[in-house]
């Protein structure tokens, strides 16, 4: 099986796939002493351990190739937050202070500015005002909260994995500590199969979990484009 494990795409529980080929090379390599020299009424024992290995080789298969699709998604929180915070910062905020600015109250305070274009202007605002808080309800905040709960579901996807390969190392060393003797090596085999077992369930909650969330951000993005696709009235009229 071959996962990068290191450069700028890795995810933050990659080491953890190194840790897990290096611990299964160590389970091979004490199951090969142990079946080297077996004596021949001992050779029921080495047919369990055989079939007992073979079996983790099967389980073993299919968890590189589920653990091969998390590979291609670990996705890039720390960008796709500072995006987030783009969106708000750049566009959100200054929205909300522009509309602000134009509210009646605050033109009326003006006294360097008065007469009929003064009045023509105050007529407009409230179309300004309307279209301002249009585009930062409709457009800025969507893309924003979905980038941001696309980055939340990275997060909450990053832990689960790193939770779940973190519990599979364990499994897997403990059950290497069985496989001191030929007797007891099988159930130290079962024990890492149980292992994986149990992995293989969370990786696909968390990729289900990561799923939604991607959902979720889509029905956050869904329609903005949409909403800008003219100027407003008031500008035309």
């Amino acid at each position: 099986m071959s996962i990068p494990v290191s450069g700028s795409g890795t995810p933050d529980w990659g080491q953890l796939v190194e840790d897990i080929e290096q611990r299964i090379e160590e389970a091979r390599t004490k199951v090969n002493n142990l079946l080297s020299d077996v004596w021949d009424w001992l050779q029921w024992a080495a047919d369990r351990l055989r079939d007992a290995w073979n079996w983790l080789m099967e389980r073993l298969g299919e968890f590189w190739e589920v653990i091969s699709d998390p590979y291609r998604r670990p996705g890039y929180r720390e960008q796709i937050r500072s995006l987030a915070g783009t969106w708000r910062s750049d566009l959100a905020t200054p929205l909300s202070n522009a509309k602000d600015q134009i509210d009646p109250s605050v033109l009326r305070t003006d006294e360097e500015w008065g007469g009929k274009g003064a009045e023509r202007y105050e007529q407009t605002t409230a179309a300004q005002r309307t279209t301002l808080s249009d585009f930062e309800s409709g457009i800025a905040n969507p893309v924003a909260g979905g980038l941001e709960k696309l980055a939340g579901g990275l997060d909450t996807f990053t832990t689960l994995m790193w939770t779940t390969m973190g519990t599979l190392v364990a499994g897997i060393i403990s059950g290497i500590a069985a496989l001191a003797t030929l007797i007891a090596a099988p159930a130290g085999i079962v024990a890492m199969v149980g292992a994986l077992a149990a992995a293989l369930i969370q990786i696909a909650s968390a990729n289900v979990q990561l799923d939604n969330a991607i959902d979720s951000a889509k029905s956050q993005f869904a329609g903005v484009a949409g909403k800008a696709t003219g100027w407003p009235k008031f500008t035309t009229s």
